[in-house]
């Protein structure tokens, strides 16, 4: 062989292993990020315990030295999400998730609920306690990174993000029914809802009717930031197609429907498309999966109701869901 095409092939050969050596960097500085971040989720968590003891305590708003929050939660929501992988960004995304709202002891819900019947939508106030930055050291970040900006900074009072200085949540749901009945010989009011976005387990603090006549306002008095408004926004957070093969829908009908708590098994299957069509991929699983090699492959997972999906993603643009199976509860 001419010496030159060995020495061209010999050149070729180590611009093949250099590259491949900064991806390999690449996707360690990145799985070190997430084994951070990962850390500081548990760190965390002693943190949301804080908060959850503070919410079930009763603060005396005459005592000026108390520390307190004076709020008590009204209830609490019983949800078909079980942790946030999988929550929608906004409950109008998945018109199919179901959650509904226990009510505390203290509160006379029967009287407090007379009449809410005749709305059809309402208004939930309740809290992000399952935010691990809870009296984080540094204090909240006043800027973030929404996902639409792709790595821009904004202040956080102009996004939605839970991380917030005081972490109330504000969600309008459809209502579906409110019952009365008795649990392991309670006497228990729920408020059912639909199109929903909060986990289970969120404490409530308030609910309110939704209004049209002065919660919607006139379109040509309504102004927003572009990067929200504008049509293509959700490019690379939508996926063309949400495919539950045959198989997988006959071994969860066989095996898990029946283990459902929140959803009848055609609903469930709905619901299932409706959140996967939407991405729900951190940050960083996007850009794990870029710098993986082009053709493979990952496995992701979420909780919804009783059961664990599992899926993956074909050609970028269809997920496949490739299995559904019963979930043990934690």
């Amino acid at each position: 062989m001419d010496e030159r095409w060995v020495a061209a092939l010999a050149g070729l050969s180590v611009v093949s292993m250099v590259a491949m050596a900064i991806k390999m960097n690449q996707t360690d500085r990145l799985l070190e990020q997430e084994r951070k971040k990962r850390q500081d989720e548990r760190t965390g968590r002693t943190r949301v315990q804080k908060l959850r003891e503070l919410l079930n305590a009763t603060a005396n708003p005459e005592d000026e030295n108390s520390d307190g929050v004076p709020f008590k939660p009204i209830g609490f929501v019983h949800s078909a999400f079980r942790d946030r992988r999988g929550t929608p960004r906004q409950g109008c995304l998945v018109p199919h998730s179901t959650a509904f709202i226990e009510f505390s002891s203290h509160v006379n819900a029967l009287s407090s609920l007379d009449g809410l019947q005749e709305f059809s939508h309402v208004w939930v106030l309740g809290i992000f306690h399952e935010n691990t930055n809870v009296g984080k050291s540094g204090g909240i970040s006043a800027k973030i990174k929404p996902p639409r900006l792709r790595g821009v900074k904004v202040g956080l009072y102009s996004t939605r993000t839970p991380h917030r200085y005081n972490p109330i949540s504000l969600s309008l749901a459809k209502i579906d029914k409110i019952e009365t009945k008795v649990v392991k010989g309670k006497t228990v009011t729920r408020l059912w809802l639909s199109g929903i976005d909060l986990i289970h387990g969120t404490p409530i603090l308030d609910i309110k009717p939704y209004l049209p006549a002065y919660d919607a306002m006139e379109s040509e008095d309504v102004r927003v930031a572009s990067w929200v408004a504008e049509e293509d926004a959700d490019i690379g957070f939508r996926f063309d197609e949400v495919i539950i093969p045959d198989s997988v829908r006959e071994e969860f009908r066989e095996s898990v429907a029946d283990k459902l708590e929140f959803y009848s098994p055609d609903h469930f299957l709905e619901a299932v498309e409706e959140i996967l069509v939407t991405d729900i991929r951190s940050e960083f699983q996007r850009k794990l999966q870029h710098k993986l090699e082009s053709g493979a492959t990952t496995a992701y997972s979420f909780r919804l109701d009783t059961t664990k999906v599992e899926f993956t993603i074909k050609d970028g643009t269809k997920i496949w869901v490739t299995g559904i199976s019963p979930h043990q509860e934690l």
